[in-house]
């Protein structure tokens, strides 16, 4: 696969494919009742509007850099996020140019990942989430039918903080298996794992680069594509 998915790269990054994939986050974020774009700003200054003036050249930055294996993830910009328990979470915002970099990755492995899971039956056929599709639609509907087929009860179970936690190791390694340890697909995944945070501002009222350890910040956009390789063990994980 090494070969054949790195060749897939070249073919999901070319410039007007760049392109395209921003029209499009362009447009899902096009509020219809007030008209304006709400793309949020990511830790680089750069907006929509300023990156849309240059976007052909952007979009061509962002193709050779991929295409030759030298493209770095900007650190994200972390805003915590009041919670209803009065606690609060960390919300990351990419840059647009790594937004864009992660909606065309999880296009390029979504084929190779949705593998995994027709490949073992009574996992395709529960696993709802992140997948195309499917939806808490599919899984109501999926319940009901066992509902149906005479079932009483159903076990509503959570991992909690799962995406704090992810061993960074364990997840490069698997990574590593599907797609090659040298590949170019391989290499801008644990790029992306392992990129920083930069909250607003620390104690003293200042910036600050947070490094990333462990676990996955809640708001990645290529957050879908890493835990559906991550919560697929059966395949690959033992």
């Amino acid at each position: 696969m090494s070969k054949l998915i790195d060749d897939k790269l070249c073919q999901y990054f070319h410039p007007k494919k760049v392109e395209e994939a921003f029209l499009r986050y362009k447009e899902a974020k096009h509020d219809v009742f007030t008209e304006e774009i709400r793309i949020p700003m990511g830790a680089d200054g750069i907006s929509s509007k300023t990156f849309e003036k240059e976007l052909s050249r952007r979009c061509q930055f962002i193709s050779k850099r991929v295409i030759h294996g030298t493209y770095l993830f900007y650190p994200f910009r972390e805003v915590n996020i009041p919670k209803p328990s009065g606690q609060e979470r960390v919300l990351a915002i990419a840059t647009i140019r790594d937004v864009l970099v992660q909606k065309i990755l999880y296009e390029l492995l979504y084929e190779e990942v949705e593998k995994l899971f027709k490949a073992t039956p009574k996992l395709d056929r529960v696993s709802c989430a992140y997948r195309k599709g499917k939806s808490a639609s599919s899984a109501a509907r999926l319940i009901h039918n066992y509902i149906q087929s005479g079932f009483h009860f159903s076990l509503d179970a959570d991992i909690v903080k799962f995406f704090d936690v992810i061993a960074h190791d364990r997840l490069i390694s698997i990574i590593q298996n599907l797609f090659g340890h040298e590949t170019r697909v391989s290499t801008l995944l644990r790029r992306f794992i392992k990129t920083s945070g930069i909250p607003y501002r620390d104690e003293q009222n200042e910036p600050r680069v947070r490094a990333s350890q462990s676990g996955l910040t809640q708001g990645f956009e290529n957050k879908h594509h890493v835990l559906v390789a991550h919560g697929c063990p059966f395949p690959f994980l033992s």
